[in-house]
């Protein structure tokens, strides 16, 4: 069970009062509250997150170096409950949210040292997905046997990229930064039910892809200044 809860409400001989309705006076004025223990109960929570990560990096040659990494984030239950107005401490109807995700992630990158230049290219592949499902269930304190889902959500997506970035110093003090980056977004298998008795509406397909770049510049000047500047663009999944 939960921990116990702790009233301030008194009747007139002192006890406890945590159900019925009561009356008390405020400023010249009489109020009148119903209370029932599913009051007291509050909305019992909990979470549960795994995390896995890899990397793995080589020197291949003087100048070329290599990173492989991975990892996956996996949440299985992210939950919440709220009682229902028969509910009490020791249980009672309510309502169950839970929602599970899961993102997977991997990236190969070479870089190559030079002298006075570098380049670094590589490529990386995120998947996500999640769901999100509202059920009642018989016992909040049980979270078991629970009906068919009211509501729920859900939805996948991927992303793949790949990007190279080159780097060179000129005349000692001018050095000149030019990368470049592809996305390519898709979400895809998503639905949404909106009722206990309606179906799960399915969401077309979803695509998106762009190209980005920046060049950037900076000149050391007398005195310990620098100058810098810059020009780019982004992308940000739908």
């Amino acid at each position: 069970g939960y921990d116990a809860y702790s009233t301030s409400l008194r009747d007139a001989n002192g006890n406890p009062v945590d159900t019925g309705t009561v009356s008390f006076l405020e400023d010249g004025i009489t109020r009148r509250l119903t209370l029932t223990p599913s009051n007291f109960v509050g909305t019992p929570t909990a979470a549960m997150l795994n995390i896995y990560q890899a990397q793995v990096m080589a020197t291949l040659s003087p100048a070329w170096n290599i990173r492989v990494a991975a990892g996956a984030n996996r949440s299985p239950s992210d939950w919440y409950v709220t009682p229902g107005a028969a509910a009490t401490l020791t249980g009672g109807p309510g309502s169950f949210v839970n929602q599970v995700q899961q993102s997977l992630y991997g990236n190969i990158q070479l870089s190559r040292q030079a002298g006075s230049q570098s380049l670094i290219f590589g490529t990386e592949t995120r998947a996500d997905r999640a769901r999100i499902a509202a059920q009642t269930i018989p016992n909040y304190a049980v979270r078991a046997n629970g009906a068919p889902y009211d509501s729920q959500a859900m939805g996948k997506s991927i992303n793949q990229a790949g990007y190279v970035q080159y780097q060179k110093s000129l005349f000692e003090k001018l050095n000149i930064v030019a990368g470049g980056r592809w996305d390519y977004w898709q979400t895809y298998d998503g639905g949404n039910q909106t009722g206990i008795t309606l179906p799960v509406a399915r969401y077309p397909d979803r695509s998106a892809n762009a190209f980005t770049g920046k060049p950037a510049a900076s000149y050391t000047l007398p005195g310990q200044f620098r100058l810098r500047g810059s020009v780019g663009n982004a992308f940000r999944n739908p």
